[in-house]
């Protein structure tokens, strides 16, 4: 998890820290972070349903029915490429496993959040 501990890995709206993070779906690098509940307020997604692996309800999508997803609108995992400071990577490329697994393991809330 040190990976994720460091002073970049923040949410650039609220200043949260030790949390999962999202980036916008197509950014890889100099990417803006955001919290679960910044990004969901940016996105007018509800988030009520977000679990402790950073999953949750997609009412939004009538097809999805009772599927949970990693993602809030636009925003997908913010898994830091391993060994590269500020460079992000979608959670299903095989180089990154071991970063997912790790971002799944912050806490999914900032300190404090209540949902």
């Amino acid at each position: 998890m040190g990976l994720f501990k460091r002073n970049t890995y923040k949410c650039e709206a609220c200043g949260a820290t030790g949390c999962k993070l999202w980036r916008e779906h197509g950014t890889y690098s100099r990417v803006i972070l955001k919290c679960a509940p910044c990004a969901a307020k940016e996105q007018s997604r509800d988030i009520s349903t977000i679990d402790e692996d950073g999953m949750r309800l997609t009412p939004e999508y009538d097809w999805a029915g009772d599927r949970r997803s990693d993602q809030i609108g636009w925003y997908v995992p913010a898994v830091r490429y391993q060994g590269q400071d500020g460079v992000y990577c979608t959670p299903n490329t095989e180089d990154i496993e071991d970063s997912y697994e790790d971002w799944r393991k912050l806490p999914t809330l900032p300190k404090g959040h209540k949902l």
